[in-house]
C-alpha cells in the first residue's frame, strides 16, 4: 500500500487511463478502419459518412488497466474484498 495522499494517488489513475485510452483510440478507429467495423450513414442518422465503432473499446481498455492497477497495488492482498 502506497503511503502517498489519496489526491495524488487519484491523479495519477486519471493520467493513466487519459494516456492510455490517448494512445488506443487513433490505434482503433485505424483498426476500424482496416477491418470495415463502420457505423454506415443510413436516412435517420445524421452522419454523412461512415463512423468508426471501436472508440468505446479503447476506453473499456484504458478502464480495465486502471482498474488492474488499482487491484494490484492498492487493495492489499489479505483483504476480504
Amino acid at each position: 500500500m502506497n503511503s502517498q495522499s489519496p489526491f495524488f494517488q487519484y491523479l495519477g489513475l486519471a493520467l493513466l487511463a487519459f494516456v492510455v485510452s490517448s494512445l488506443l483510440v487513433p490505434l482503433m478507429i485505424r483498426l476500424a478502419n482496416k477491418f470495415g467495423v463502420m457505423d454506415k450513414p443510413a436516412t435517420w442518422k445524421i452522419h454523412t459518412a461512415p463512423k468508426p465503432l471501436l472508440g468505446g473499446l479503447a476506453i473499456f481498455i484504458s478502464y480495465s488497466i486502471c482498474f488492474a492497477v488499482i487491484l494490484a497495488y492498492f487493495i492489499p492482498p489479505d483483504s476480504a474484498y
